[in-house]
């Protein structure tokens, strides 16, 4: 009879081991949907911001400084065209022009093409809008640089990136491709008041780096 009931009491704890097992594999398996279903819904990754069909992620870093997206903005030209969604980032957000222009401090302008634009054409269109925004003759020799990175058109989905860093300068990426870095804070205020000065290419578009779009 003892030997028997040391046989049972065997069995048994043999029993609950398993089914503690089979429930932590179970516990296991489910985590392991849930996360699989978690990271196909997007869940945990960088969210993005969108202005009429184009989307731009809500933060940016730049040389280890964490920017925010300050707003989107819509390029239009002849009237109704949409040539690029611009995207503003700062690391701090604000809706007041002049600080976002004159703040030395790390800041990224990014525009994502919706139509193709050729390398005349984007030359023309930054010499055109630096002259408006009134920048400095001062400038020239950086604002004919400048002009010489967009030597290629730009296809739609092309993407052109304005990284400004005090001490080092406004780095130009086209397409994912470095071009050059153009020193001072000066001409980095002269390149974001195309957009946020007196003369914006249009209204709607200043607005909307603004964050009121």
């Amino acid at each position: 009879m003892h030997s028997g009931t040391h046989e049972l009491a065997r069995i048994f704890v043999a029993r609950s081991c398993s089914a503690n097992l089979h429930r932590r594999r179970v516990q296991v398996g489910a985590g392991s949907v849930l996360l699989a279903l978690l990271l196909l819904l997007g869940v945990g990754n960088a969210r993005a911001a969108e202005l009429n069909g184009v989307s731009l992620p809500d933060s940016s870093t730049l040389d280890g400084h964490e920017l925010v997206l300050n707003g989107l903005g819509q390029r239009i030209v002849l009237m109704f065209v949409k040539a690029y969604v611009a995207g503003l980032y700062l690391p701090e957000k604000t809706t007041d022009a002049k600080q976002a222009i004159d703040s030395d401090v790390p800041k990224q302008i990014v525009m994502k093409f919706q139509r193709s634009v050729s390398g005349e054409e984007m030359r023309s269109a930054m010499r055109e809008s630096l002259a408006a925004a009134g920048a400095n003759p001062a400038l020239a020799a950086r604002v004919k640089t400048f002009e010489g990175y967009f030597s290629e058109p730009l296809d739609v989905g092309d993407q052109v990136a304005l990284d400004y860093l005090p001490g080092t300068g406004t780095s130009v990426v086209v397409d994912g491709k470095p071009k050059g870095t153009l020193e001072g804070a000066d001409f980095m205020r002269a390149l974001v008041a195309i957009w946020l000065g007196s003369k914006p290419p249009n209204q709607s578009l200043k607005d909307g780096l603004l964050g009121d779009p």
